[in-house]
């Protein structure tokens, strides 16, 4: 039914302020920046012929098309998927409940929350850049006219932005949140427009009639939509000033719903061609790839940001604590454990600015231990074997530069006498 409405109005038989009344499936994704992650789309592929002829159902899949999961099971129609801007939750409608409302899930399909309990018709929902709002249009308080609303994304906080009489749809944050994208009718023709988070100041960026569906580029300049401005709804970009008007897609058929992908290299979009395939191509038009390849009305795609984690940042190693050795006994220089004349000869060499005798792990008192020396030998000045006060007396005599009765092979300790 959708796609013959359509059909009437490509045909010139509704006109184009009708067009943003109609009930086909449209979006009103932002991207944000991020890596690239899934896309979501909406598809009749799995749907019983003979259970709704209204059925279409929430999917995701690689960026490439591989994958493809189904996220909703519900005999009644679920569309336009919104990715969060942190990629862990898609808002979406669902008519389950009746009316169509929005309702929120996490990214694997689960905990899946009606956020607006009105019976009024609503669409189009998009993703404030933190996440705590959703824009979305809608035909509450008997306006006639579809509305711009903005919502708590718990569900509370109910707003109104857009006041006057023409019809105002499909609304796309800017990437900073100050600023929404917009179309609307209100000059008279279908147009993209652009207004503060808060309704207010509303500025017509294009003019050519018969544009819907604007996304907000994840960089900020530039808002890709679709237009019937040129005899078929091709796919377009144009600056946020409204300059630099650029045509992508010449297809011939209806080419929608234009999304960003969130690294702004690339475009997702949906071809009528048949029943509906998903499309990928660069931002200048080019390099257009099928990545559905199912002709059961794929469309409204959406494409999930990837908030990189950062990466921690090493903690400086700890400084590590010195492990205090044993308490040592005043003038124990050589460490064991008492005081003798092996400390006292240790001692008076340090003063006489001699080699030291010193083991491992007792206090510095001077120079390095002459090569083959050995804590048992060294220091023995008299060579009886052993350390003793008579070795000590040897080097106060050569301290006080007197002789030193010394015989081979002792150890020099010394000038030559």
């Amino acid at each position: 039914m959708r796609l013959i409405v359509t059909l009437l109005f490509l045909l010139g038989v509704l006109p184009a302020s009708a067009w943003l009344l109609l009930d086909d499936p449209r979006t009103g994704q932002t991207a944000f920046p991020g890596d690239n992650g899934k896309i979501a789309f909406v598809s009749a592929r799995d749907v019983d012929t003979g259970t709704s002829a209204n059925d279409r159902e929430i999917y995701v899949m690689d960026a490439d098309g591989g994958n493809p999961a189904r996220l909703t099971f519900n005999e009644m129609w679920d569309d336009e998927p919104a990715w969060s801007p942190d990629g862990t939750k898609i808002a979406f409608l669902s008519e389950r409940d009746g009316a169509k409302n929005i309702y929120v899930m996490d990214a694997d399909g689960s905990n899946q929350v009606r956020l607006v309990n009105e019976g009024a018709s609503d669409r189009a929902p998009a993703w404030s850049p933190d996440g705590t709002r959703i824009a979305f249009e809608s035909f509450r308080f008997d306006t006639g006219q579809a509305e711009i609303y903005v919502i708590g994304a718990d569900g509370n906080n109910l707003t109104r932005l857009a006041t006057d009489d023409a019809a105002d749809a499909d609304p796309s944050w800017s990437p900073d949140g100050a600023r929404i994208a917009f179309g609307s009718d209100r000059s008279g023709n279908s147009e993209i427009w652009i207004m503060d988070a808060d309704g207010e100041n509303p500025e017509q960026v294009t003019d050519a009639g018969s544009e819907r569906v604007p996304d907000w580029s994840p960089d900020g300049p530039k808002i890709v939509f679709h237009s019937f401005s040129d005899g078929n709804v091709e796919i377009y970009t144009i600056d946020a000033s409204g300059d630099n008007r650029t045509r992508l897609t010449d297809f011939g058929g209806p080419d929608v719903d234009p999304a960003w992908s969130p690294n702004g290299e690339n475009i997702v979009f949906s071809r009528v061609d048949g029943d509906g395939q998903i499309y990928v191509m660069d931002t200048a038009g080019d390099n257009e790839v099928n990545i559905s390849s199912n002709a059961d009305h794929d469309q409204q795609p959406d494409w999930q940001p990837l908030v990189a984690t950062p990466t921690p940042t090493p903690s400086p190693a700890p400084t590590p604590t010195p492990t205090p050795g044993p308490a040592l006994a005043q003038g124990d220089n050589d460490c064991d454990g008492d005081t003798d004349a092996v400390d006292a000869l240790t001692g008076l060499r340090h003063v006489a600015a001699l080699g030291v005798n010193q083991q491992e792990g007792c206090p510095a008192l001077g120079g390095a231990v002459p090569a083959g020396a050995t804590p048992d030998v060294f220091g023995d000045v008299d060579c009886d074997g052993d350390v003793d006060a008579v070795d000590a007396l040897k080097v106060l005599r050569h301290v006080a530069a007197l002789s030193v009765t010394q015989s081979e092979p002792c150890v020099d300790i010394g000038e030559a006498f």
